[in-house]
């Protein structure tokens, strides 16, 4: 009798285990269903994301072109245009390009501006909700290039209300040294009536 029972402790105990394990594995398997599932979202948001804030777009009613161009250390950096949308829609782009014509290395990310408008307001990082960018941020050879088409959200500014733009961004120079060199990017642009 004492050789029953534990014979049957033994397959009751077992077939516990293995329950265990297989709704384990039916976890995972329902779970990297989902993970594909999130990742075509993703991709169809993000495609109709680019369709939304690409430079072309409509919703753009005003682009200043801010052919803002000068040298650091041999980066070439180029602050092409600057863009507002509409306040039923309100957004501020800008597209920046940068060209390493030097042996330097360099770190580049003006994503990681600080925008302040006339009003008031101020648009960080943490504002951000688009971004396309061809290039790697780390420009480490002479003809590496960079360029980006970034979008932030305006929280409270009327677009009519905004007279000026203050951006702030920094670039740096030799990023893997102990003594790194950079320099801020600070310009402000004043919109014409």
């Amino acid at each position: 009798m004492d050789f029953v029972k534990k014979l049957l402790t033994g397959v009751f105990l077992t077939s516990i285990i293995l329950t265990g394990c297989q709704q384990e594995t039916t976890s995972t398997k329902e779970e990297s269903t989902n993970d594909e599932s999130t990742d075509d979202t993703y991709s169809k948001d993000s495609e109709e994301m680019e369709r939304r804030f690409n430079e072309d777009s409509e919703i753009w009613i005003y682009s200043i072109d801010a052919d803002v161009e000068y040298n650091f250390e041999g980066l070439d950096v180029n602050l092409d245009k600057i863009y507002l949308s509409s306040d039923s829609d309100p957004y501020i782009a800008i597209k920046v390009n940068y060209l390493n014509k030097s042996h330097n290395k360099f770190t580049v990310y003006p994503d990681l501006a600080r925008i302040t408008l006339s009003t008031g307001e101020e648009i960080s990082a943490l504002d951000s909700v688009y971004s396309f960018e061809d290039g790697s941020h780390e420009l480490e050879r002479k003809g590496d290039t960079f360029s980006g088409f970034f979008v932030w959200k305006r929280s409270f500014s009327d677009v009519d209300d905004i007279k000026e733009i203050s951006l702030d961004w920094s670039h740096h120079l030799n990023p893997d040294s102990d003594h790194r060199d950079y320099e801020n990017f600070n310009y402000t642009f004043t919109i014409a009536d």
